[in-house]
């Protein structure tokens, strides 16, 4: 039988794209393959800040965070000033 305290604790987070409600091990593949997806391009061509292409960015940006459950990170306060129990957001798309 193995001591607990010998092993090598293992490098976990809470699910930062709320894809899942468990706990991530980032030791594990499944992880590397949420960190690829949510990092990757959004398109071939990269954004150029022309602002001809914003409504496109914007568009992949939205969608890329439906996909990996950043909606809650779009919202931003109307004012930086009310208290988190009056606050009001706004997303940003």
């Amino acid at each position: 039988m193995t001591d607990s305290t010998d092993k090598e604790p293992i490098k976990f987070d809470l699910s930062p794209d709320l894809i899942s409600t468990d706990i991530i091990d980032y030791s594990t593949a499944s992880v590397g393959k949420i960190y690829t997806t949510g990092t990757s391009a959004l398109s071939a061509k990269a954004y150029d800040l022309d602002p001809m292409g914003l409504l496109s960015f914007m568009s992949k940006l939205r969608h890329r965070s439906i996909n990996m459950g950043w909606t809650n990170i779009m919202m931003i306060p109307e004012n930086a000033y009310m208290t988190s129990e009056e606050e009001k957001t706004e997303d940003i798309f």
